[in-house]
């Protein structure tokens, strides 16, 4: 519990405009709550293995888990590459189907 309390609490410094070294502490911070989170996830799925997913509130924590490792690995400020670099595809011509009388 105190970990989830402490996780909230860094959630909370969060603010717009904040420096990039507050950023960055934040996101390492975050890090380390996603490594435990996972941890304990992992330890309750091999000790209580399918039954883990009869429990509504461990599927809950299961699902929040994965999210957060997929939100921190495609984090969009730290991606190579940005929606401004990317191009769009290049426009087709159409084509119509030319309907003649018979």
């Amino acid at each position: 519990m105190l970990v989830i309390l402490l996780n909230m609490a860094t959630m909370s410094i969060e603010h717009y405009d904040e420096p990039q070294q507050l950023t960055d502490v934040l996101h390492y911070i975050n890090t380390v709550f996603i490594a435990v989170f996972t941890l304990e996830c992992v330890i309750k799925l091999i000790g209580l293995r399918w039954y883990y997913f009869r429990q509504p509130w461990n599927v809950f924590d299961f699902i929040v888990v994965i999210i957060s490792i997929l939100g921190n690995v495609l984090d969009c400020s730290r991606c190579v590459l940005t929606f401004t670099e990317a191009r769009p595809l290049p426009a087709r011509p159409h084509n119509y189907l030319k309907v003649s009388n018979i």
